[in-house]
């Protein structure tokens, strides 16, 4: 029979696979002994474990990012290709878009830099929704429509239908700012279509598509969505409001 003793000592042995598990809980003080160095040999995962610890930490000071830019640098200077390499590249962006001010320019640079070295790995998908909201907030307040319309033809596609949605939502919510609905609910109807949103963002979506296509006229695209809702989410809240939206929109019907 195991004592509890044994179970402690069991515990305190590295393990990065519990540390990814506490930093997922968001416990980074947790995860610290299962990404050190100088209990067994360093490891690329290690390495990219400890800036994501330094990262986690609460509260956050600049030192802390320092490290875990360091961590990170040295990682992608690295000859080895591996995802965690692809991984540190997405952190470094993150640190500028985040972490830092006015560095958006390059955040930017390490999200192609991801998008270059691994075009295969999910995170450059995530890039290229990043690189979407960077581009497009870059633009000024007064942009013209048709600046805006060939900055969007410009921009990288993601690949994969989850963060193809994402990479929609991102464009709805610039041009909604705008107040370029009908175009907005384009996006807005190819995330929807796409089926990879779940839960409450898929109900708020499905809302935001029946708002807007009423706002644009179009009286079955936004039926069709408030009772997409009324089905899928009977206990929200909202649902006297949408059911409410559907009674006028029946009755404006000719």
């Amino acid at each position: 029979m195991i004592g509890w003793g044994s179970e402690a000592t069991a515990a305190e042995q590295p393990n990065p696979r519990h540390g990814w598990e506490m930093l997922a809980r968001y416990s980074a003080a947790s995860a610290a002994l299962d990404f050190d160095p100088e209990t067994t040999v360093d490891t690329a995962e290690k390495q990219l474990g400890r800036a994501a610890v330094y990262l986690g930490k609460y509260p956050q000071t600049p030192q802390n990012v320092d490290q875990a830019t360091e961590l990170l640098e040295a990682l992608v200077s690295q000859p080895e290709r591996s995802d965690y390499q692809a991984a540190a590249y997405y952190l470094l962006a993150r640190i500028e878009h985040i972490f830092q001010e006015d560095r958006e320019e390059q955040a930017a640079v390490y999200y192609r830099q991801l998008r270059s070295a691994y075009p295969e790995n999910r995170l450059a998908d995530n890039a290229a929704v990043k690189l979407a909201m960077l581009q497009l907030h870059a633009l000024p307040s007064d942009v013209d429509d048709a600046t805006v319309k060939a900055t969007i033809a410009r921009l990288e596609r993601p690949f994969l239908k989850s963060t193809l949605s994402d990479f929609h939502q991102v464009l709805a919510a610039y041009l909604l700012e705008r107040g370029e609905l009908a175009t907005a609910l384009n996006h807005l109807s190819a995330a929807q279509n796409l089926r990879m949103v779940a839960g409450k963002n898929r109900a708020d979506l499905l809302v935001q598509v029946g708002r807007v296509a009423t706002l644009v006229e179009q009286p079955e695209k936004a039926l069709s969505a408030y009772l997409s809702f009324v089905k899928e989410f009977p206990s929200d809240t909202r649902n006297y409001m949408v059911i409410e939206e559907m009674r006028k929109l029946e009755e404006a019907r000719p």
